[in-house]
């Protein structure tokens, strides 16, 4: 029986992506090759080990984690962005290398050109008010 707070094994991992994808127990069961009634059994340990009461529930958790994940990374981010701007008053090869690193962090979190362009002009202004 499942407990809760256990953590979820791979199958259940997975069957809990395919329910967040809005998938039915039929079509998840489809997919892995097994009985949508097993599908039914993980779905119900999944449900108790993770403490919720259905599906929009799990689905609430799962976005707050990675908010949560999202917002601890931002943290840590801003955390190094503070140390490599103290750096760069003294440094003027740091700054480039904040600015280099600025452009990847943007591009990566963006993903499209004009974004990139955005983290170009944010570096560059980062660079004038750092340079003496």
């Amino acid at each position: 029986m499942a407990k809760r707070g256990q953590s979820l094994t791979p199958r259940e991992t997975q069957v809990l992506q395919l329910l967040l994808a809005g998938k039915t127990n039929k079509m998840i069961g489809e997919e892995l090759g097994i009985s949508w009634r097993t599908i039914e059994v993980h779905r119900h340990r999944i449900l108790t080990k993770r403490d919720a009461r259905n599906v929009a529930d799990l689905a609430r958790m799962v976005a707050e984690e990675a908010a949560a994940t999202t917002i601890a990374q931002m943290r840590a981010a801003n955390d190094r962005l503070g140390a490599w701007m103290s750096a760069a008053l003294d440094d003027p090869k740091v700054c480039q290398a904040m600015k280099d690193d600025i452009n990847a962090w943007f591009a990566s979190w963006m993903g499209d050109t004009d974004e990139k362009a955005t983290a170009a002009q944010v570096a560059e202004g980062v660079e004038h008010r750092v340079s003496p």
